[in-house]
Formats: C-alpha cells, sequence, structure tokens
C-alpha cells in the first residue's frame, strides 16, 4: 500500500512541489533553464499528440457504446442518455461560471491579486511541431466515423479497430506520457519559484480548490434532494447507499475502482431497476460532475490571478460546448480528465504555458476530490436519468 501511494502521481507532483518549495533557491539558474526547456518540449509533444488521443477515444467510446448500454442498446436509450450525459456535463459547467462571478473576488481571486513575475526563466533552448490536425477537427472526425462506420464495415472490424485505436492511445498516455508528467510540471514549477510567484500561487488557489469541493458537495446533495422528491428520510438513504462508492473513489482516485460500488448504490436507490446496469457502465468515463464543476471554476480563477479579462458568458459557451464534447475522449488514466481539456483552455480561454502546467498540476493533486465527486454524481445522474427515461417512454421497470 505505501508502495503504491509513492508510486501514484499526486504523490509525486507533492513531493516536487515541496522540494522546490523548499531549496529551489540553491539550484542553478542553467539547471532551471534546461528542466523548463524540457518540460516545453514534452508539453509540445503532448499537444502534438492529442489529436489522435481524442479521435482515437472519441471512435472506441461511440462505437462501443452499444455494447455497453447491453439490451437497452435502441436508439432512443442511447440519445436520450447521450443527451442527458451532455446537459449535466454543461449544465455543471455554468454552475461554476456563475459561481466564479459570485465568489472568486470574495476569497481573493481578483486581477489587483495576480500573479506577477519580479524575474524571468528561459528556457535552455525552444522546440515547436507542426500542427497537423486542429483538435475539434480531430473530434469531429471522431464522431462522424463512428457513425459511418456500421454502414462500411462489419461490427467485429469496427470492434477491432476501435480496439487497436485504443491501444496505441493507451499506449501513448500511459507508457510514455503519463510517467514523463513530474518532468512537465517540475520545469513550470521552476520557473513560477524562479519568478517569485509559487507561494503566492498556492496562498491563491488553495482558497479556489475549497471553493470547488464545497460547490461540488451542495450540487450533488441537491441532486440526490431532487433524485428522493426532497423527502429527508429518502435522501439520508440514498445517501447511505452510495457512501461505498465514495470512499472507494476517494482511496483509489478510479471510477473505474469504485464501479462495483457505484453500480450497487445505484440498483438500492432504483429500486433495482435493470436500466442501471446500462447507464452506469456507459457513462463511468464520460458523466463527470466533478471535472465539470473543478476544470472550469480553476480556469476560470487562473484566469482572474493572470490578469486576463473574464470570459464573456457567449465565448464561455463555446469553450462549454468543446468541453463537453471532449468529455467523450477522456482517458481513463491519471491526469486523463485534464490532458484532453489542454487544447480546448488554450485554443477558447487564452491559456498560454504557464497557465496549462498550473492547471494540470492543481487538478491532479486534488484528483481524489474530483473523483469522488464523478462518482457520486454518477449515482445521482443514473436515479434522475431512469426516472424521467421512463417516464419519456412510459416503460415501467421490469
Amino acid at each position: 500500500m505505501f508502495k503504491k501511494i509513492c508510486l501514484s502521481l499526486s504523490f509525486q507532483l507533492i513531493v516536487i512541489v515541496g522540494l522546490v518549495f523548499a531549496f529551489g533557491n540553491w539550484v542553478p539558474l542553467p539547471v532551471k533553464s534546461v528542466s523548463y526547456g524540457l518540460a516545453l518540449t514534452l508539453k509540445e509533444g503532448l499537444v502534438w499528440c492529442i489529436p489522435f488521443v481524442i479521435f482515437s477515444y472519441m471512435f472506441s467510446c461511440l462505437t462501443g457504446f452499444r455494447q455497453g448500454a447491453g439490451k437497452f442498446a435502441a436508439g432512443t436509450f442511447i440519445a436520450c442518455l447521450l443527451l442527458g450525459v451532455c446537459l449535466s456535463n454543461a449544465t455543471a459547467a455554468f454552475l461554476s461560471y456563475g459561481v466564479a462571478h459570485t465568489f472568486l473576488d470574495s476569497i481573493g481571486v481578483m486581477p489587483s491579486t495576480c500573479l506577477k513575475p519580479t524575474l524571468c526563466l528561459e528556457p535552455a533552448w525552444a522546440f515547436s511541431l507542426p500542427k497537423l490536425v486542429a483538435n475539434d477537427h480531430a473530434l469531429m472526425a471522431g464522431v462522424l466515423l463512428s457513425f459511418i462506420a456500421p454502414f462500411a464495415l462489419s461490427d467485429d472490424k469496427i470492434q477491432t479497430t476501435a480496439t487497436l485505436l485504443k491501444k496505441y492511445a493507451d499506449f501513448l498516455l500511459n507508457k510514455i506520457f503519463i510517467p514523463l508528467l513530474p518532468l512537465l510540471v517540475l520545469g513550470f514549477v521552476f520557473k513560477m519559484e524562479h519568478e517569485g510567484i509559487l507561494a503566492h500561487a498556492f496562498g491563491i488557489y488553495g482558497k479556489v480548490v475549497l471553493l470547488f469541493a464545497v460547490t461540488q458537495c451542495l450540487y450533488l446533495l441537491f441532486l440526490y434532494a431532487l433524485g428522493a422528491r426532497f423527502h429527508p428520510k429518502t435522501l439520508l438513504k440514498s445517501l447511505q447507499a452510495v457512501l461505498p462508492s465514495a470512499l472507494a473513489a476517494f482511496t483509489t482516485m478510479s471510477s473505474l475502482a469504485a464501479l462495483s460500488f457505484t453500480l450497487k448504490g445505484a440498483r438500492e436507490n432504483t429500486h433495482n431497476d435493470p436500466l442501471v446496469d446500462a447507464v452506469i457502465p456507459s457513462t463511468a468515463n464520460i458523466h463527470l460532475i466533478g471535472d465539470s464543476i473543478a476544470i472550469p471554476l480553476m480556469a476560470l480563477a487562473i484566469i482572474s490571478s493572470f490578469s486576463m479579462p473574464t470570459p464573456t458568458f457567449s465565448l464561455y459557451s463555446l469553450f462549454v460546448l468543446y468541453f463537453v464534447l471532449n468529455k467523450f475522449a477522456v482517458a481513463a488514466v491519471p491526469g486523463g480528465g485534464i490532458i484532453v481539456m489542454l487544447p480546448v483552455l488554450e485554443q477558447h480561454l487564452g491559456f498560454n504555458d504557464e497557465m496549462l502546467s498550473l492547471i494540470m498540476m492543481l487538478y491532479i493533486l486534488f484528483d481524489a476530490v474530483s473523483t469522488t465527486a464523478n462518482v457520486l454524481g454518477n449515482g445521482a445522474f443514473s436515479v434522475l436519468f431512469t426516472k424521467a427515461f421512463r417516464k419519456i417512454t412510459g416503460t415501467a421497470s421490469s
């Protein structure tokens, strides 16, 4: 258990930040410059590969959806489920926009407290790769081909292709980028330490983490209360049923590891409605309420602290559109939820390299909080969706 904790990505990042915070002043400038150059190189390689990752996971997710949905894999069910997931993720993201406008100033995240470097760390070298495919094009290609493929290929060939694409994408993330991620973060942490903004950044974003955690808790409580029709006793029973899944998610930082507990709790809360056997496995990696609150809220806080203008509602709505679509391409790996969002943050919210590294570091450090919210959100969604679907279609639980 201790070895597993020490090897976890979150623990490695905590150690990196702690060591740089304590001993960064004694590290020679050339070492910092080389580390920063390496970080920029890794980031460039990651961004260059992301279109393939997005396409692969999107194609794999949508082509495999019928199998995940099981015997309920009818067009109406899939359409309703996908629409429900999109609306739920989007609602959580828009909630973050309202919370940010209401509370960021009051907790001290404002342009007047922006992160102003006193020095500037230059990378030891510059490296860039040509952009071959735009991320939104890769996203749309994955969607379109997943719908066209059944008319041109057999199910076996589609499944083989999807499995192969996912295998290569998994290899890129699990075997190359995830192991190198601490080096990427180290370079940007050195930059923040050298420029005198590291301590100030954690003073600001500690409050932001507390804000998104409280927002997640209150929103989830509302969803479970809605599912219980605001009956206190029913609400209490619902929360008791999902407590094991929350504990499993928090300790393992994995939605998949908590899947069996989530499914058991959902069955209890829906009186063993067989629909949940299709809903829970199908949405475990795409319905992410915790991420949909945490990532936009952290993004808006970072924008404010870097003295950038707050996105207008129309611009933020466009960001939410791509944010929600990219959720279907999220990889089930540490940091996967933020990795596929880096191009969206860069393109639609104007994030630079330093801001991207900062939000990636914060996301991974506090992954346990958002993962727990994701799992609890799936439990609430299964209850609300099954009730709505039964009412819309006029079917009863068998």
